[in-house]
């Protein structure tokens, strides 16, 4: 039984761009036959493949999944804003906090991506706070993922404080640190700390 959850993840990894919705579809009913739909492993396998060829065919199989680890939450988010679905991209990002699950420095690059893809302006400062709450603030993607929010946002002094803020001492290869001094001393109430931005009317 090992072997071939292992088979068929291999299968569904490995697949190449130009073949992946075909080797998707294969494997999607060999799982049938096994009686291994329920697997989350390879639910996940499968979602990822099926994000690369057929975004439609991605959201049916993640609307069945009986179980949703956060790699394929990420999944279906990024498979939605790289389809330039953003407003679906948000809609999974609720779905994802009203199931209980707590975003990882994964989930919020492609969701400040779709606040900017609809000029959602007010989500991506509640984003940014969260993220710092949830100590993000330091992972490279995640800074990064802000700093492009504010640029594509029109707000260049916003981005360019992030910018220069940064310090210049890498923590790893993946990770950054990021000034905390804000120029505005109210505190923000989803981070708790100082603020640079005015989210008192925030939801």
């Amino acid at each position: 039984m090992s072997y071939t959850m292992a088979s068929f993840s291999s299968i569904l990894r490995n697949s190449i761009p130009r073949t992946v919705f075909a080797h998707a579809r294969q494997t999607h009913v060999q799982i049938l036959i096994h009686g291994l739909s329920h697997d989350v492993t390879l639910q996940t396998d499968l979602l990822l493949a099926y994000s690369r060829g057929s975004i439609l065919n991605a959201r049916k199989l993640f609307d069945r999944m009986l179980e949703r680890n956060m790699h394929s939450w990420n999944i279906m988010i990024s498979a939605s804003v790289q389809n330039s679905m953003h407003n679906d991209a948000l809609n999974v990002f609720h779905e994802l906090r009203n199931s209980g699950m707590t975003p990882d420095h994964y989930t919020f690059p492609p969701v400040l991506k779709a606040c900017a893809g609809i000029g959602d302006v007010s989500l991506g400062l509640v984003l940014h706070c969260m993220e710092i709450k949830l100590g993000f603030e330091n992972y490279l993607v995640v800074g990064s993922s802000v700093l492009d929010f504010y640029s594509k946002c029109g707000n260049l002094n916003d981005a360019r404080i992030i910018f220069t803020g940064t310090l210049t001492r890498m923590k790893s290869s993946e990770e950054i640190a990021i000034n905390k001094t804000f120029k505005d001393p109210r505190r923000c109430k989803f981070c708790g700390k100082k603020s640079y931005h005015d989210v008192r009317n925030y939801p």
